[in-house]
């Protein structure tokens, strides 16, 4: 679920239909939850949905099975995006192979990058194995920014100074703006899965998942 800044409501999820009204995997709602008949989705029919971010001009952030696509405000692709692929093709010593990236967390930030977290195997024909990656707003891909390559992004949460906090199974963690690690964070030991990432006024941190202990 995302709430647009007009009050509209996103939701994405594995579904062909809401209601009357046939969806694939994203529809939104008016703010008294009947759907927007003005919004169709450009998504691939029975598309695996995994998350969902609106941008301040009323685009979409869509992460599916099939890659990452930016969609206009009524529901079209948005084809000054560089789409980015699930499956990409790239070199080893073997030749060709097909490498599966998975998008798990998306966030978009003040300058209009973007920023997205999973298990991202190759981008533009490169092996790349990193957690986290950092796209320009036309959907480039970013090679100024650091990444993190230890291990899979299962969620992240920007800070308003910039840093960026991320988590996933057995770990939280706190990267600086340029994406390399800040070592000042605690990074608490959690057995188990962090898959949510919120941010209190007062600055601490929320996070929920599947674990039976944090320390």
């Amino acid at each position: 679920l995302a709430l647009q800044p007009d009050g509209k409501i996103l939701i994405g999820g594995n579904f062909a239909r809401v209601g009357e009204t046939y969806q694939n995997s994203i529809a939104r709602l008016e703010t008294n939850g009947a759907v927007d008949p003005t919004f169709n989705s450009a998504l691939d029919a029975y598309a695996w949905f995994y998350t969902l971010t609106p941008q301040a001009d009323g685009k979409v952030l869509v992460a599916t099975d099939s890659g990452l696509d930016r969609l206009m405000p009524d529901g079209r692709r948005d084809t000054n995006f560089q789409r980015f692929s699930a499956f990409q093709w790239i070199t080893n010593a073997g030749g060709m192979t097909s490498a599966n990236n998975s998008i798990r967390s998306i966030a978009e930030l003040g300058d209009g990058k973007i920023l997205l977290g999973g298990e991202i195997q190759a981008i533009e024909g490169l092996a790349l194995g990193a957690g986290l990656i950092r796209l320009n707003p036309d959907g480039t891909w970013d090679q100024s920014f650091h990444g993190f390559t230890n291990w899979g992004v299962s969620t992240l949460l920007v800070q308003p100074d910039g840093q960026i906090v991320i988590g996933r199974n057995g770990r939280l963690a706190r990267l600086n703006v340029d994406g390399t690690m800040d070592d000042t964070f605690a990074s608490p030991t959690i057995e188990g899965d962090v898959m949510a990432l919120a941010r209190q006024p007062d600055g601490k941190i929320l996070m929920g998942g599947y674990y039976q202990r944090a320390a």
